[in-house]
């Protein structure tokens, strides 16, 4: 009786990867899609839920410290060309809000930028940054694409319910 309560274990641990696997395929394709709600889509428990925060926190470690350039990745940048570097990512993983959310931070620093207005004319970043009229609309936009290239580094992301939010430093 023993052995087969193992082999049972054994199994649903397989299944549960391969499960994962599908899961994070399924992510994968429907990256940029904002409708792709997989929670309610593929049913996730608690327990999925968790694996991949676990896992998407255990990535974001990974990422703090490299340099990246936004054209380096699929994703849409607009008018901006710019360096970054991931200073910190901060999560508070015990504690979620009364929705069950978790924040995520990101903390970035700025390297060599440029970015060009709706005249053609071409900016460097941190000039835009400091324009009293459009400089916080372009640090919004600034920081949504960081944190859109870290969703694209950390799928995983998609199958949870973190929210992540980056910030210039």
């Amino acid at each position: 009786m023993y052995m087969k309560q193992i082999i049972r274990k054994i199994l649903k641990e397989d299944n549960r990867h391969r499960y994962y696997d599908i899961l994070l395929g399924k992510a994968n394709e429907n990256l940029w899609s904002y409708n792709f709600n997989p929670i309610k889509t593929y049913a996730m428990s608690d327990e999925d839920i968790n694996h991949f925060e676990r896992v998407s926190i255990s990535k974001f470690k990974e990422l703090e410290g490299l340099d990246y350039n936004v054209n380096d990745y699929p994703i849409s940048a607009g008018s901006y060309d710019f360096d970054f570097k991931i200073d910190t990512i901060k999560s508070d993983s015990e504690f979620k809000d009364i929705n069950g959310y978790m924040d995520i931070y990101i903390y970035y620093v700025l390297g060599k930028g440029y970015m060009d207005d709706m005249d053609g004319e071409t900016f460097t970043l941190n000039d835009a940054l400091d324009n009293s009229q459009y400089g916080w609309e372009v640090s919004n936009e600034v920081s949504d694409i960081v944190a859109s290239i870290v969703r694209y580094l950390v799928p995983e992301t998609k199958l949870t319910t973190m929210s992540i939010n980056a910030t210039l430093v």
